[in-house]
Parts: C-alpha cells; sequence; structure tokens
C-alpha cells in the first residue's frame, strides 16, 4: 500500500485559505489597531472600540452574503456589542477586554462539547475546510473510517477545546490585575500566542503522524 500524497501546496492555500483569513480578521488586524491607536496615545477604550469594526464587519457581509448569521458568529457579535457598550457606560475598559474572552471560551466549550457527539468539531471543521472539493471529502471522510484518525480527532479537538480556555483563562487575569492600556495592548497578543502556539502544535503533530502511518504502511 502507498502513502497518500500531500496536497500541493496550491491547494492547500485554497482548502485553508477561510482560517487564515479569519486569524487575519479576528486577529491580525485587531493586534495592529489596538497597538497603534495606543501608541498614539488613544484610551483603551477607544483602541478596543476601533479594533472590533474588522470582526463586526466581517460578520456582517458574511451573514449578507449567506442571508443567515451562523451561531458562533451571533455569539460574538453580541459578547463585543455588550462589552463595548459597558466599557462607555462605565468607562472601564475591563468589559472591552474580557468581551473576547467571552467569544474564545464559547468556542473552548464548543470544541470540548462535541466530544459528546458522534463527530468532534475537528473533524467536522476539516470537512468545512474541504470546500466543494469532492477529492478532499472523500479524504477526511476516509480517515474518520481508521480508528486511529478518530483517536487523533478526539485528540485535537481536546487541545483546542483546553487551549482556547486556558487563552481565555489569561486574558481575563490580565484584564483585572493589569493597568488598562497594558491589558488592552497584551489582550490581541496573547489570543496571537495560543491561536500560532496551537496551530503551529497541530500541523506539527499532523505531520508526525502521517509519516508514522507512511511508514506503517510502506
Amino acid at each position: 500500500m502507498t502513502a497518500r500524497q500531500p496536497a500541493p501546496p496550491a491547494a492547500q492555500r485554497q482548502r485553508f485559505g477561510p482560517l487564515y483569513r479569519s486569524l487575519a480578521i479576528n486577529i491580525g488586524l485587531p493586534l495592529v489597531t489596538v497597538l497603534g491607536l495606543l501608541h498614539l496615545h488613544y484610551s483603551a477604550i477607544v483602541a478596543l472600540s476601533a479594533a472590533a469594526i474588522f470582526p463586526v464587519v466581517a460578520t456582517a457581509l458574511e451573514a449578507m452574503r449567506k442571508r443567515r448569521i451562523e451561531f458562533i458568529a451571533l455569539v460574538s457579535l453580541i459578547s463585543i456589542i455588550v462589552g463595548l457598550a459597558a466599557s462607555f457606560l462605565t468607562g472601564n475598559a475591563v468589559f472591552a477586554i474580557v468581551k473576547d474572552s467571552l467569544t474564545t471560551s464559547i468556542f473552548g466549550l464548543f470544541f470540548l462539547g462535541s466530544l459528546l457527539t458522534p463527530r468532534p468539531l475537528i473533524y467536522r471543521l476539516s470537512l468545512q475546510f474541504a470546500g466543494d472539493d469532492p477529492a478532499a471529502i472523500a479524504q477526511t471522510e476516509g480517515l474518520w473510517e481508521r480508528p486511529a484518525a478518530r483517536h487523533i480527532f478526539r485528540l485535537l479537538t481536546i487541545v483546542w477545546g483546553v487551549g482556547l480556555l486556558l487563552e481565555a483563562t489569561v486574558r481575563v487575569i490580565a484584564a483585572l490585575t493589569l493597568p488598562s492600556t497594558t491589558a488592552a495592548a497584551l489582550s490581541p497578543v496573547i489570543a496571537l500566542v495560543a491561536v500560532a502556539g496551537l496551530t503551529v502544535w497541530t500541523v506539527l503533530f499532523t505531520r508526525a503522524q502521517q509519516r508514522r502511518a507512511a511508514a506503517a504502511s510502506s
């Protein structure tokens, strides 16, 4: 039996393009905005409010395109609006910082909660990333038929769920213990480090598993 050849770079970029765009919109652009406005001596509330424009606009455009809004996107949108409104009403930037932790916590709980369903969330996301490519869909569905692959999907789901909950916890602690400007600057950095770390670990782990499977089948 020969090992399955990895997808070419162009196909991988197309498959994971939505993930990269999401990371840029929800983490990359807000990070640059917050750090830039704080450097220009704007308040933490103003900087966080400006940074929230990117995910809000992206959510609105996606809802218009699909003519519906996903549950996670709705929760994220509500948490942004409530957090910013509470910050402006109280003059306390903590609410604007903690709003991001609320969304991350919900994601983490969804990951862990999906372990109680027939298919863990990592598997479902893999199918989503496959898009309309029949070969990619068939490859992912074929993997699920293997007990070892099912174990890996569940392990990845656990790691992401726990990792996101830890990231949210760290941001809440930072918001409650550090000066508002410091916490506002650190919040997107913490998110970037956490997601980047989880992504790198996932890539390295899955590649190691693929090499092990290829060696076993050769």
